[in-house]
């Protein structure tokens, strides 16, 4: 039996591409010696989907992106996440001003 993907029909629809930017996903911290310790306050996961904060998960139900470097996580209750990131991919900053570094 060939593989699950060479079996014609078996992907009736195609993948729906996941709406925060690549550039923005992995895992930041306020410092290098935080990304190790996901109870760290600024310790936040960034999937296609999804923020991870060290006490809970913030899921989208709407992702704007207003800039090149910036998307806005809006969700379920209305709450909105905005995140920066800079010219170099290494730093990313919310809107309270907390800037983060890329763990991963």
């Amino acid at each position: 039996m060939p593989p699950f993907a060479e079996v014609e029909g078996a992907h009736p629809y195609p993948p729906v591409p996941a709406p925060i930017p690549a550039m923005f996903r992995g895992v930041w911290a306020e410092t290098k010696a935080a990304c190790a310790d996901r109870a760290n306050p600024s310790w936040l996961g960034i999937s296609g989907r999804t923020l991870q904060f060290p006490d809970r998960v913030v899921e989208e139900t709407k992702i704007d992106l207003p800039a090149a470097l910036q998307f806005v996580l809006t969700d379920a209750t209305a709450a909105e996440y905005r995140f920066t990131i800079d010219a170099t991919g290494d730093r990313l900053t919310d809107t309270a001003g907390v800037v983060r570094v890329r763990c991963l």
